[in-house]
């Protein structure tokens, strides 16, 4: 009750002003926000950053129940980036891109679920890019 009192009606005005700009418009937040997700697409919201994994915020998931909607930063950037190996981050990129189904619809982009902190490993780093280029290459 307090975000519809209080804070939605300022997203859905934000939203009104970028969208009449041309921009669209990527709401971000930290944590679990699934159930705003209704509240805030009605508010124009048309995509979403900050997907952490560990709370329950799957990025191939919320695309498959919001296809409409684009998804933003859901490789996990502390369990996987930090201390996965460079093969399990490029699976999850694959994941992402394939069950996603990104090369037929976009809608995501594959991304950190935070910040390339100093923990990151370098090579974990350079093997998400690199995944994504793989996925998008012929053969």
């Amino acid at each position: 009750a307090l975000l519809r009192r209080f804070h939605y009606p300022y997203v859905k005005r934000l939203a009104e002003a970028w969208k009449g700009h041309g921009v669209t418009v990527l709401y971000h937040s930290d944590g679990c926000f699934k159930p705003a997700i209704p509240d805030l697409m009605a508010c124009g919201v048309e995509g979403f950053y900050c997907l952490e994994p560990a709370c329950g915020m799957d990025a191939v998931a919320l695309k498959k129940e919001f296809p409409s909607m684009v998804w933003a930063g859901g490789i996990d950037g502390v369990d996987l980036m930090e201390f996965g190996t460079p093969q399990q981050v490029r699976a999850e990129v694959h994941r992402h891109i394939r069950e996603g189904r990104v090369l037929e619809g976009g809608g995501m982009f594959i991304a950190s679920s935070g910040e390339i902190n100093p923990p990151v490993k370098p090579e974990n780093y350079v093997a998400m890019v690199d995944a994504v280029g793989e996925c998008f290459s012929p053969g």
